[in-house]
């Protein structure tokens, strides 16, 4: 939108956005009001590629010119009950249980036999598995698993009564990094075409990186079989 009160079409908001990444706002003094999903080619930016540089940093000091992060925690105080008795009928065992979070919408997925091959090895470890489906478009494609379909304040209570979370990286770790539970948080490799449009990796987004949890397992996934071998070696 120009001060004008004139609407930019999209090839002017794409040549204003350019002219701000690459020129900076030193030089032009221009806050293109657009989300870094869109025409704004957020992570290959200058400031992306900085040593040190995590993904709240970004958004912080570039998008809402903050000097430092400002955490927001969601009030936890949720519906306990309902969700002990979601646990109760669907035969999922407190502290014995480990949720899977498989969907991201800015990270590659894995495979379908990744999930289904750490589901079998957990179960027969003794382990409940349980499945985080949000939006409609989420279906579990995990047989013999139980699916989860929360608000975030219930699921991170089911987080703490289940004990462990197993997921790729996405938005819900970030909304969800105050429970307390064991946390397993997987990327795809680092390969080039992993990461030219939003794909981010540990050292831009890791939860531990923007200061959001202190104890995340943090893994991106060249070997599977190693991947498979340190969830073991976490449960």
């Amino acid at each position: 939108m120009f001060k004008s009160g004139k609407a930019a079409t999209e090839e002017e908001s794409s040549a204003l956005i350019r002219a701000w990444i690459f020129l900076r706002n030193e030089k032009i003094r221009l806050k293109p009001l657009t989300i870094w999903q869109g025409a704004f080619r957020f992570n290959p930016c200058q400031v992306r590629q900085k040593d040190g540089f995590s993904f709240l940093d970004t958004f912080t000091k570039m998008i809402y010119s903050l000097n430092k992060p400002i955490p927001y925690y969601p009030d936890m105080n949720g519906n306990q009950k309902s969700v002990e008795e979601v646990f109760v009928q669907n035969g999922l065992q407190r502290d014995k249980t480990v949720i899977l979070s498989p969907f991201s919408y800015s990270l590659q997925p894995l495979p379908v036999g990744f999930w289904t091959k750490i589901t079998a090895t957990l179960k027969e470890k003794g382990y409940s598995i349980a499945v985080n489906v949000g939006e409609e478009r989420e279906c579990n494609f995990i047989k013999e698993s139980v699916t989860l379909h929360m608000n975030f304040i219930e699921i991170m209570i089911a987080m703490e009564m289940a004990g462990t979370v197993i997921g790729m990286r996405s938005g819900f770790f970030d909304i969800t990094a105050q429970a307390k539970c064991r946390r397993i948080v997987l990327y795809p490799p680092s390969i080039a075409e992993n990461v030219v449009w939003n794909s981010t990796d540990i050292k831009f987004c890791g939860l531990r990186n923007m200061g959001l949890c202190k104890d995340a397992n943090e893994w991106e996934v060249n070997d599977p079989e190693e991947i498979y071998k340190k969830i073991m070696e976490v449960l």
